[in-house]
């Protein structure tokens, strides 16, 4: 760049062996004191590098190489200690006159006219031209990119009003009704020809994109300096198994300061092991430029190849980094509570079973389903396999319409169209009307509804460590106080269930198994200890043992990480125990966090040891001694209050730290001034 009257370069980068390079240089102080400006002289910040720009444009007329000065050469001149000898010698050597006499008289003929001014003016023109193309396809691309929309049709050629040519080209035929160039653009294009519209261009520009934003990212990622790593791998539509990669980071800009989760690549695994994953993302990580140590925390599924506390990717990566905390989806441990407890006991089997016909019997058909629509008001929902807490949907139309339920499935008996719709609504009507059935109905709607409510909250976005950890804590008393009521409760809404649709309120005897006897053999029929019902209690006490275990066990890195940062939003504070508080020793302070929070503990009330001097003050965490320590005070700051407490026995030696010249020290509640 060159220096004019409206721009100075920035010349702060500029150092080179201990000097940098001035704006004097471009200008020529002669004989009478006058400054002369040496507009033939251009600097590059990216090379850190002078030039002539005369003889570097006719560089190529130069008969030797050997004779070119620096300032003509692609690599410029750089040695800031030379300048003063090798400015003068250039301006004033006969090929630089003479190349600087051809740059003039080539800009006096622009700007006069004639071949070479008309020349240059096609040249500017056919530029503007593939400019506003330019921009209106890559507008285009942009466009559908960001609707995740196809760009392709089942039409190759460019036919701009076929529908079939796909989205990119009618959209950029939409687009040239309310721009000219690109309307020309489209009315001269021919087979063979340069046009940007081709598949391979649109490829082309969204890497450009892509590589653009991804580096964007990377680089915020860096100002933030710290990151957590979100890796998850799934099979693509190709059916190879695709990892995708995330980091979550703080992000500071002019806007505000905001915890963000930015996607930065897929990339193709083949080894699905624990050794073989972690290699993978540590290599990753290494390419897109960030350093490992720098990583925080780590979030994967609950698979054991990711998440295995000695031979998992998490366990691998900690091994590397041991302040790279693992904390698995909290979204995803519910749900895998909710898949492990539903295998249970056979009948939880058996029960969702029959919801999943029910479903399909409805959803086969569309007389079907608009014989349930004209009885229930309410929609029938699938299963869902990514959020099992989901279930909760389709058992709440059970729980709550039950009875207009079996009117539907009663008029399909009765005016079903096939043998078959019959035969299977009568099959389910059965399968319904079962006590059991009724009582696993009543029982998994008290167990679905908190959590899925939790469920929801896990996933909200402004969740934090703490409030995830209090909401998980909570579910799990709200199901531990309900453990030993929750089976006779579910039994009793049964019963007015079913007394309120005419059916049995027993459980079904089973027969009895009669062993066969071998010759020799003393064997006696099975005989049942407990009935039925009592049977049938203690498997929905081990259902909710399993719920129960399921949730201790999978939140245990939850609860770790809880315990080690949860005091950062300041929900935690009042549960701090002041006698298990541990304090550096004496020090400077790096990092103080909650420092508003402190403060609000300290009381009002001030007892000054001395005029001048240090300040005692009570806190919820005991008593906080603060103050300058005067430079003409003969005694330390130990000795001081050795001197006032010793007696008493209650000096601890406990620091906050140090600041400046300012100490804190912290001393028992129970002492009284």
């Amino acid at each position: 760049m060159r220096i004019d009257s409206n721009y100075t370069p920035d010349f702060s980068k500029s150092e080179r062996d201990g000097r940098t390079l001035t704006k004097d240089w471009f200008y020529k102080v002669l004989k009478n004191g006058s400054k002369v400006k040496r507009s033939f002289l251009a600097y590059s910040e990216t090379k850190n590098s002078l030039y002539c720009i005369s003889c570097r444009m006719f560089s190529h007329m130069f008969s030797h190489e050997s004779k070119m000065s620096y300032l003509a050469k692609e690599e410029g001149l750089g040695n800031w200690k030379k300048l003063s000898d090798k400015i003068p010698e250039h301006e004033n050597s006969s090929n630089h006159k003479h190349y600087f006499c051809m740059w003039k008289s080539l800009e006096t003929s622009l700007g006069m006219g004639g071949i070479d001014k008309e020349l240059q003016d096609a040249i500017q023109k056919e530029e503007t031209h593939w400019k506003e193309v330019l921009h209106c396809i890559v507008d285009a691309i942009l466009y559908l990119a960001k609707q995740g929309s196809p760009f392709r049709g089942t039409n190759e050629r460019c036919d701009f009003e076929n529908p079939s040519s796909g989205k990119f080209l009618n959209t950029t035929a939409l687009l040239s009704h309310y721009n000219v160039p690109l309307q020309k653009h489209i009315e001269r294009h021919k087979k063979g020809q340069i046009s940007y519209f081709s598949s391979d261009i649109q490829d082309k520009f969204l890497d450009i994109i892509a590589d653009k934003i991804r580096q964007d990212i990377i680089q915020d990622v860096k100002k933030a300096k710290y990151f957590a790593l979100m890796f998850d791998c799934t099979p693509d539509i190709s059916n190879n198994e695709q990892m995708t990669e995330i980091i979550r980071y703080v992000n500071m800009s002019h806007h505000g300061t905001e915890v963000v989760e930015s996607f930065l690549d897929f990339f193709l695994v083949s080894d699905k092991t624990g050794e073989g994953l972690s290699q993978e993302i540590i290599k990753k990580v290494k390419n897109d430029g960030l350093d490992l140590e720098l990583c925080r925390a780590q979030s994967y599924d609950n698979g054991s190849n990711m998440a295995g506390k000695y031979k998992g990717v998490q366990a691998r990566i900690l091994k590397k980094n041991k302040y790279a905390y693992f904390l698995p989806c909290s979204a995803h441990s519910l749900n895998l509570v909710g898949v492990h407890a539903a295998d249970a006991c056979l009948s939880a089997s058996n029960y969702f079973g029959v919801l999943h016909s029910f479903y399909n019997y409805f959803c086969r058909s569309t007389s079907r389903w608009e014989v349930l629509q004209k009885h229930v008001p309410l929609t029938l929902k699938a299963e869902s396999k990514t959020r099992w807490s989901a279930r909760l949907e389709s058992v709440e139309v059970i729980f709550k319409h039950l009875h207009k339920i079996f009117l539907a499935l009663d008029e399909l008996c009765t005016n079903g169209s096939t043998s078959e719709t019959k035969t299977e609504a009568k099959t389910l009507m059965g399968q319904m009307k079962d006590f059991q059935f009724l009582v696993l109905t009543s029982f998994w709607y008290s167990v679905l509804k908190p959590i899925d409510r939790a469920n929801k909250f896990l996933q909200g976005k402004d969740v934090t460590v703490d409030r995830a950890m209090r909401n998980i804590q909570g579910l799990i008393n709200l199901l531990s106080s309900k453990r030993e009521n929750l089976a006779s409760e579910a039994m009793a809404d049964a019963k007015i269930m079913a007394q309120n649709n005419g059916l049995e309120t027993d459980f079904k005897e089973k027969r009895k198994r009669k062993k066969k006897m071998m010759p020799g053999e003393i064997c006696e029929d099975e005989v049942f200890g407990i009935t039925q019902e009592e049977l049938f209690r203690g498997s929905l006490m081990e259902i909710l043992d399993r719920i129960l275990s399921e949730m201790n066990s999978r939140f245990d890195a939850l609860k770790d990480v809880n315990s080690k940062f949860g005091f950062l939003s300041g929900s935690q504070i009042n549960e701090i125990d002041s006698t298990t508080l541990q304090f550096c020793d004496e020090g400077p302070i790096d990092l103080l966090f909650g420092c508003g929070i402190f403060f609000n503990l300290m009381e009002a009330e001030r007892t000054p040891l001395a005029s001048g001097t240090l300040c005692l003050r009570t806190s919820k965490l005991g008593w906080v001694v603060k103050g300058l320590i005067q430079s003409a005070c003969s005694l330390s700051v130990d000795e001081v209050l050795e001197d006032r407490w010793s007696d008493q026995g209650i000096v601890q030696k406990n620091y906050f730290g140090s600041f400046l010249n300012q100490s804190y020290y912290t001393f028992p509640r129970n002492y009284e001034t």
